[in-house]
């Protein structure tokens, strides 16, 4: 009969053994199961910040075009002033030419009416 205790014990024994094994088995995998989750949260932030970072980014870059638009705009303005400037500077100068050709004409007229007078 104690042979048979000896026996039911190392059973019980094998048996807390084997229960022990499982708890630290499923202790294990919460373990693994629980850093992945962590990991995987980690991640997603990260990917997260990127986005954010990008976004801000191109916010950036977006007002900076609309600065870079509106300044060629401006430019654009002061090329149309310049051209009407130029322009009427050539208006001016045809204008002056003409005038000095009267100017030579009337000399002309003037000095054959003296020569004849």
């Amino acid at each position: 009969m104690e042979q048979n205790e000896d026996e039911v014990v190392q059973q019980d024994i094998k048996n807390e053994n084997g229960e022990d094994s499982q708890i630290e088995e499923i202790s294990k995998n919460q373990q693994e199961n629980d850093q992945k989750e962590e990991n995987y949260k980690k991640e997603e932030e990260d990917e997260d910040q990127k986005i954010t970072n990008n976004l801000f980014l191109i916010k950036e870059a977006w007002l900076k075009l609309k600065e870079i638009e509106d300044n060629l705009e401006g430019v654009d303005l002061s090329k149309n002033k310049i051209n009407l400037i130029n322009e009427e500077s050539k208006e001016y100068f045809e204008l002056d030419g003409q005038l000095k050709e009267e100017r030579e004409n009337h000399e002309k007229k003037i000095k054959l009416i003296e020569e004849v007078s």
